[in-house]
């Protein structure tokens, strides 16, 4: 059953080439920093991968995050990767297992560490909801101490963002396992490297979905703005269930940067 929900999709920045094979074909995937997914291919890792797909040969080859938020291959016909160590590092953003063979669609095994999903859509705590950010004016004032005549001086602007979301599944946090897909694997991967990520507001979740999932509106790119002299985030258990592991509160202040060039 299909439900609104908020997808936070990160960058990696400077991925080496990514050399393997696909249908027994030598492919490579470009270096450089993408999102996993993006509406713009040129800034998309999932298309590069069906670009690779398509110079192997493949017919109606696709590559796209499903609504269960895991990445999806398919073709025309049955294909075979070989990741190899060209390809590893690839593999392991894609959330892919080490064999794929036999068949005409694949969806990943496991979540990409790029992307996050809290289940439910977000709070929006300094615009109306859908809008991107508030400006912060950096200036600085000075003030006559005897007339009050002012003057300003403006060092530039910068456009700020905080998105909560309470009494989000526990699971989702983080777990024992430290898995792809929880918050405090995308936040290793994302936010303490200052990486580029975008929210997609209103995203269709469903996961039982092989279908790609959509969205209502991809706000950002954000970076997660760290505080103090160290990256980090609370697990924050939500009132009333204080005492368990059900369901916490997660806050993610952030602000935003120049898009991918």
């Amino acid at each position: 059953m299909a439900y609104l929900s908020s997808f936070c999709i990160g960058s990696y920045a400077s991925l080496p080439e990514q050399a393997f094979t696909i249908a027994g074909v030598d492919v490579t995937v470009p270096a450089g920093t993408y999102y996993l997914f993006d509406a713009n291919d040129a800034h998309s890792r999932l298309a590069q991968m069906e670009a690779a797909m398509v110079a192997a040969g493949l017919a109606d080859a696709a590559v796209f995050l499903t609504e269960a938020g895991h990445v999806r291959m398919t073709a025309g016909g049955a294909f075979t990767v070989v990741w190899g160590t060209g390809g590893a590092l690839l593999r392991q953003l894609l959330g892919f297992g080490l064999v794929i063979a036999g068949l005409a669609a694949y969806t990943a095994v496991d979540k990409s560490p790029l992307f996050w999903s809290p289940g439910k859509p977000a709070s929006f705590l300094l615009t109306p909801i859908g809008v991107r950010g508030a400006l912060q004016y950096n200036v600085t004032q000075a003030v006559a101490p005897n007339s009050g005549t002012s003057e300003s001086l403006h060092h530039g602007t910068l456009e700020l963002q905080r998105f909560t979301w309470s009494s989000v599944d526990a699971t989702r946090i983080r777990t024992t396992s430290g898995a792809a897909g929880e918050f405090g694997v995308w936040f290793s991967y994302v936010a303490v490297l200052s990486a580029r990520w975008k929210l997609y507001h209103n995203a269709t979740e469903d996961d039982a979905s092989t279908t790609a999932f959509t969205y209502d509106s991809a706000l950002g790119p954000y970076i997660a703005t760290l505080g103090g002299k160290g990256a980090g985030w609370v697990y924050d258990r939500s009132k009333g269930a204080e005492w368990t592991d059900l369901v916490c509160d997660v806050d993610l202040r952030c602000h935003v940067c120049p898009e991918i060039t």
